[in-house]
């Protein structure tokens, strides 16, 4: 995101371009770091793919209304925005996406 932002790319799009790039780095630190799944690889995997694009849309929709609605800096607004889905992402892949 950052990168982008100093390159003169819209705020917005770069949060989106940012999260995407996130979430493909996300799954298998996910699945063997922070809950250490041993369940199926395929299983897991279908209902992260599933999960990503409410993460991707929850992050569009947080920093826009940051961003946009209340006026806050890129940076301000990101670094909330981060906060809430990676807690929002945490109960998600707990409860579905690697739970047996």
């Amino acid at each position: 995101m950052g990168l982008l932002i100093q390159q003169g790319a819209n705020a917005l799009w770069a949060t989106a371009v940012g999260g995407g790039a996130g979430a493909l780095v996300n799954y298998g630190l996910q699945r063997r770091i922070t809950f250490r799944y041993t369940g199926p690889h395929g299983r897991a995997f279908q209902l992260y793919l599933i999960s990503c694009p409410a993460s991707w849309f929850a992050n569009l929709c947080i920093f826009a209304w940051l961003h946009q609605s209340l006026a806050l800096d890129v940076m301000s607004s990101q670094i909330l925005t981060t906060a809430v889905v990676a807690g929002l992402n945490y109960l998600m892949f707990e409860r579905v996406v690697f739970n047996d």
